[in-house]
């Protein structure tokens, strides 16, 4: 079997052979949690696993003790000293998840993964009980470990506790388990919409901000055109810099983009984060004494309130 290295490592694939004295390879695919404690179904590749041994964890790099090791049989286990490769055993004392991979070396190798696939529907829980907080967050963590289907987030704008899987009913299976192994009384519902607001159509802009105190004043002048894309959470804003020919001294077109990025975060309409900005800054004029790196950024925030605004 050839078996392919960690992303970082170079384009590498090792032979695994069937060698009870070959360092241990083995993967983990399924937990089950029961009254005796954690049982972690492990199907060994390579080498031979023995109780009492410590093995590598290669996604953690840490090395876990294999306390008790077993082979099952139906609803019966049967205790055993060590196990080998084509086997597959349970174990208890490790602290892993499905799809590790354990060896006898650290770094060794790392078996592929198990495809996953992503989640389609996810709904938010709830229990109005505090008292049954602790044991709905137990419950969550151990159905996390025993299914990677199953997944568990919190909504940082909402701060709901999201469930997510592959359909309504597995979902509600695990929702009733909680009810009848748990003795939560857990509420489900859709999650809050977390919103967002994003540009309906392109401006050009000519801002000219100047302020003029007894002291110290303030002049930016800056050029351009406010574009929409196709903005994400993860990339709501992109900025492109056209002056040319000192226009805009080089250390103020930073202070720029600072003063649009610094818009985002609240929008003009309903104070949402805004996404799907994309500013073209091809023009501007600066005063020898009066500009700043702050009247640069109030320049370009009060540009893009004016072209949101409506």
């Amino acid at each position: 079997m050839d078996v392919e290295p960690e992303a970082d490592e170079a384009e590498q694939t090792i032979q695994l052979s069937a060698d009870p004295s070959a360092p241990l390879v083995a993967m983990t695919f399924k937990i089950v949690d029961d009254s005796f404690g954690q049982l972690t179904f492990t199907r060994i590749y390579q080498g031979t696993l023995e109780r009492g041994g410590t093995y590598y964890n290669q996604r953690t790099r840490r090395k876990e003790r294999f306390s008790r090791i077993y082979r099952m049989h139906a609803e019966k286990r049967e205790e055993v000293d060590r196990a080998e490769a084509g086997d597959i055993v349970a174990v208890m004392g490790i602290d892993a998840a499905s799809g590790d991979t354990y060896a006898s070396l650290r770094d060794y190798c790392t078996l592929e993964g198990m495809f996953v696939p992503e989640p389609v529907i996810g709904v938010a829980v709830r229990t109005n009980d505090r008292n049954d907080e602790d044991r709905l967050t137990q419950a969550l963590q151990r159905f996390r470990r025993e299914d990677p289907t199953f997944r568990v987030a919190t909504d940082p704008e909402t701060n709901e506790v999201v469930i997510a899987g592959m359909g309504e009913l597995h979902l509600e299976v695990y929702l009733e388990r909680i009810r009848r192994e748990y003795k939560v009384r857990v509420e489900s519902g859709a999650p809050q919409v977390a919103y967002r607001e994003a540009p309906t159509q392109p401006a050009d802009f000519n801002h000219r901000h100047k302020k003029q105190t007894g002291g110290a004043g303030q002049f930016a002048h800056i050029v351009g055109r406010l574009e929409v894309f196709n903005g994400t959470d993860e990339e709501p804003f992109e900025f492109e810099d056209n002056v040319v020919g000192g226009r805009i001294p080089r250390q103020y077109i930073p202070s720029v983009e600072k003063g649009f990025r610094g818009c985002l975060e609240k929008g003009p309409v309903a104070r949402y984060p805004v996404i799907g900005v994309r500013v073209e800054l091809n023009d501007g004029s600066y005063h020898e004494v009066d500009s700043s790196d702050k009247a640069f950024q109030t320049a370009a925030a009060a540009c893009f309130r004016e072209n949101s605004a409506g």
